[in-house]
Parts: C-alpha cells; sequence; structure tokens
C-alpha cells in the first residue's frame, strides 16, 4: 500500500500553521502588554493629578507645581507613544491573523487532498477484494458443478 506521496507538503505546511499560531500568540500578548503599561501610565497621570490638586489647596510652591506639571506632562508623551505602538501592535496582530488563516487554509487543502487520495485507495481495495471474492465464488461453483455431473 502507497502512502500519501505529498506527506513532506503537508507536515510543512502543519509546521508553517504551528508557527503562524505562536506567532499570532505573541503578538496578541506583546499588544495586551502596551495596554497593561497605558493604563499603569493613565493611572500614574491621574495619581499625579489627583496629588497635585491636594497639594495646590494647602498651597504649592512654585518649583513643586512645575515638578508636578513636568511629570504630567512626561506621562501624557508615554501616553500618546504607547497609543501608536499600540495602534501599530494591532496591525501587526490583524497581520498575523491574516498569516495564520492563509496557512490553515493551505494545510486544510492539503488534508482534503489526502483524504480523496485516501478514500480512492480504499475503494480500490474494495473493489479488488470483490474481483478476488467473485473470482473464488465462481471457481468454486464451477468445481462444484464439475463434481455433480461427472460422477
Amino acid at each position: 500500500m502507497q502512502g500519501f506521496q505529498l506527506q513532506t507538503v503537508l507536515d510543512y505546511r502543519e509546521t508553517k500553521e504551528s508557527l503562524a499560531q505562536q506567532s499570532l500568540a505573541e503578538a496578541k500578548r506583546t499588544e495586551h502588554e502596551l495596554l497593561q503599561e497605558l493604563e499603569r501610565v493613565h493611572s500614574d497621570l491621574s495619581r499625579l493629578e489627583k496629588e497635585q490638586e491636594a497639594k495646590q489647596a494647602a498651597g504649592l510652591e512654585c518649583r513643586e507645581l512645575l515638578l508636578y506639571q513636568n511629570g504630567k506632562e512626561c506621562r501624557r508623551l508615554r501616553m500618546r507613544e504607547l497609543e501608536d505602538s499600540i495602534a501599530s501592535a494591532r496591525r501587526e496582530v490583524e497581520r498575523k491573523r491574516q498569516d495564520l488563516l492563509r496557512a490553515s487554509r493551505e494545510k486544510k487543502l492539503l488534508e482534503k487532498v489526502k483524504e480523496r487520495q485516501s478514500e480512492r485507495l480504499s475503494h480500490h481495495l474494495r473493489k479488488q477484494e470483490q474481483e478476488r471474492l467473485d473470482e473464488i465464488a465462481t471457481t468454486s461453483f464451477f468445481m462444484q458443478g464439475r463434481s455433480y455431473g461427472g460422477s
């Protein structure tokens, strides 16, 4: 019995799909980490704003006010950088998702070819077996006929 001739190609496509899955997972992880960092920076900015308001009510020196303003501006800048990075990460996730979709389609196509080949082989083997059984039955019938007729 002959194996699937394109098994090496199918194995390659399965490996390619697996790598695409890993790559997508890594891209999603990166996006998630960036979102978490954005949330941390946003929380830090909110904390600084509340802290500044509380200290201003109690009287804040000009030097401290400048420190708060600089700190808040740094966090706003970092938030813009993170938002740009998140947008880029989302594009990367979508690209990786498309890569995985393509790899899965390629693998599925070969799996269908393999399945059809296997079905054809099974059909061929069943047909051969039936032909042999028919031949045995025919031979047996003629042998019985000779043994009855020849006695």
